[in-house]
């Protein structure tokens, strides 16, 4: 029986994949107001004891592939539920290590970074069809089929569904190639400003001030490409509306359009795939020429003056 063992995953129900709607918004206090459960496959599992081992849910497509691991925190024994929102793993978000520029009353919250304003994550949604739920707790491991349905109301096909899929994860892969590349930037910023701070009021330092500020100044050039280091969060957030969206934002952004419905992407969100694919291949050869040149032209001065090199991630 379930009460016997030490784990037990049970049997998840059918789960809908459903398509977004603008929802009816009632009075505060309305009677006759209800509550939707939580969107998503509902996973439930029972345990003697917690293991004192790690602890989680794997969502494996039917080829086998991991679409999502689930860390279970608070478990407790007896029942457990986690709810898998039927997403993939979400793209990576950029942390900004330096301030906004032309904004030095805002800091960066006490903290080493901080958080992106414009942009968001690309979280791909599972198409119907069977996926492997594994729980793993502590040397133990169970396993059970679930299937994921499609919204009753919805008339796309599988071949459409799966092909927003398809778009959904190129663009997941071009979001973490630019949350890349914003990092090892900001850490090669913050890196130069920190030395530049050592540095001033040292005349004997004077050459390789100025040498680090023009490497910073390329930087920002740089980087103004994929984010726009002039937004700060400030003016309740409506910073965001004074310049136009950089690479960044404009990725995620697609992801969100051609993920509002279970239609297939149309010809022009792809020919916008596209552009940004190029862009981003332009900037992360610019990226690398830099690395090699200035960088590294500047790192061998720094050498010759008996200091560590600049990094360009921790």
């Amino acid at each position: 029986s379930v009460l016997a063992a030490d784990v037990h995953l049970f049997q998840p129900r059918p789960a809908y994949r459903f398509v977004g709607r603008e929802g009816y918004s009632s009075q505060p206090g309305d009677p006759a107001a209800g509550r939707n459960p939580a969107y998503g496959a509902s996973l439930n599992f029972y345990l003697e004891t917690v293991p004192s081992g790690p602890l989680s849910l794997r969502i494996e497509d039917e080829k086998g592939d991991t679409v999502r691991t689930l860390p279970v925190r608070d478990a407790k024994p007896g029942l457990n539920r986690v709810m898998w929102d039927l997403g993939y793993t979400p793209s990576e978000r950029p942390r900004l290590r330096t301030p906004a520029l032309y904004h030095s009353h805002v800091n960066l919250g006490g903290g080493e970074s901080r958080p992106s304003v414009d942009g968001g994550s690309v979280r791909p949604t599972a198409v119907p069809g069977r996926y492997r739920v594994v729980l793993s707790a502590g040397e133990q491991e169970q396993s059970a089929w679930l299937t994921v349905l499609q919204d009753p109301a919805s008339h796309a096909t599988a071949d459409d569904m799966r092909a927003q899929l398809a778009m959904e994860l190129e663009l997941r892969t071009m979001t973490d190639s630019t949350t890349a590349l914003i990092d090892r930037i900001e850490w090669t910023r913050k890196g130069l400003l920190d030395l530049g701070v050592r540095l001033r009021g040292d005349p004997s330092m004077s050459d390789v001030v100025r040498q680090g500020e023009a490497l910073e100044k390329a930087l920002v050039d740089l980087e103004m490409n994929l984010f726009d280091l002039q937004l700060s969060g400030g003016s309740a957030g409506q910073d965001t509306v004074r310049w136009p969206r950089q690479l960044y934002a404009k990725i995620t952004a697609l992801a969100g359009y051609i993920s509002a419905s279970d239609d297939r992407p149309t010809d022009q969100a792809g020919e916008v795939r596209d552009r940004y694919r190029q862009e981003l291949g332009d900037l992360l050869a610019r990226w690398r020429t830099m690395v090699t040149g200035e960088l590294a032209s500047f790192n061998r001065t720094l050498g010759e003056r008996g200091y560590p090199p600049i990094v360009s991630e921790p």
